[in-house]
């Protein structure tokens, strides 16, 4: 079923004839005016094109790759703009913040540890 949609073509969306008769058989109780294309129109996809190319350009006419990023501040005046993006760490990088860690951990306590068991031995023999 999905195969002979995809080799289908667009012929008769291009015939008035045919586009009446698919209208007679979906729409029995609706009056829809549905027009055939015009075949004179340039486009990419031409009257023999299948399902199957239209989808594969994902049923894109043109492309419009003109990316103006003022226009588009100028409309929706934001009040901030983040730019952010997630990466994956490998191990020399983790290695190396957790190194720094540990090496930072153990100079902070080099200077806090003397001045407690200082005062807590003084506590100490105070109280004995």
């Amino acid at each position: 079923m999905i195969e002979s949609l995809l080799q289908s073509t667009l012929e008769c969306f291009y015939n008035q004839t045919c586009i009446n008769q698919l209208n007679s058989y979906l729409l029995s109780n609706s009056s829809l005016d549905v027009k055939a294309l015009d075949s004179s129109l340039t486009s990419r996809f031409v009257e023999k094109s299948t399902m199957e190319e239209l989808i594969n350009k994902l049923l894109i006419e043109q492309w419009n790759l003109s990316m103006i990023h003022e226009n588009y501040y100028n409309a929706c005046q934001p009040i901030s703009c983040i730019y952010s993006y997630t990466t994956r760490n490998d191990i020399i990088y983790t290695l190396t913040i957790v190194i720094g860690l540990v090496g930072g951990i153990i100079e902070i306590l080099k200077f806090v540890i003397p001045p407690v068991i200082q005062s807590f031995a003084q506590y100490w023999f105070k109280t004995k």
